[in-house]
């Protein structure tokens, strides 16, 4: 009887490990958005090239060279952005792809249109005009890249 227990146990305690993860299904609006979503680096540098200080932030292609992103990742004396880093050492050392900044527009409230030379974007999220705000209760969904993890899906209600 132990022994068949056992076994049970085993099998019940396994069963999950073999069972994949279950993976959001998207549909081709949330895909296309979803590919629009990049991880922005804003580097400032001293005279002697040493990382001062480092901005990771969340950015939308909203045209073919112009991404939006909070207008508190912002360095005004940084002229180049790296979008999706391989990883920090390759920031730190200058050696991921980063393009130049050709012009920053914002709204004062924490949006910043950044225009970069050198980049394609090829999945864009269109911004319409006249866009309303959520309202209460509402179902929203977003992605992010919090602390440089990449790809996270939020969903919920508008509170509040």
């Amino acid at each position: 009887m132990k022994r068949i227990l056992s076994i049970c146990l085993s099998i019940f305690m396994l069963v999950p490990l073999a069972v994949p993860l279950a993976k959001k299904k998207l549909n081709k609006l949330q895909e296309s958005q979803h590919k629009a979503m990049h991880e922005i680096v804003m580097v400032q540098r001293n005279d002697s090239e040493e990382v001062v200080e480092a901005e990771l932030c969340t950015a939308y292609a909203v045209g073919p060279h112009t991404l939006m992103t909070a207008e508190h990742c912002n360095y005004d004396k940084v002229d180049k952005v790296y979008v999706d880093p391989i990883n920090k050492d390759a920031v730190k050392k200058d050696q991921s792809a980063s393009y130049k900044i050709t012009g920053r527009y914002f709204d004062h409230q924490d949006h910043m249109l950044m225009d970069l030379q050198g980049v394609v974007f090829k999945d864009i999220v269109f911004l319409r005009p006249n866009v309303r705000l959520p309202k209460q209760s509402e179902h929203t969904y977003t992605w992010g890249n919090p602390a440089g993890i990449r790809d996270q899906y939020r969903e919920g209600r508008v509170m509040g």
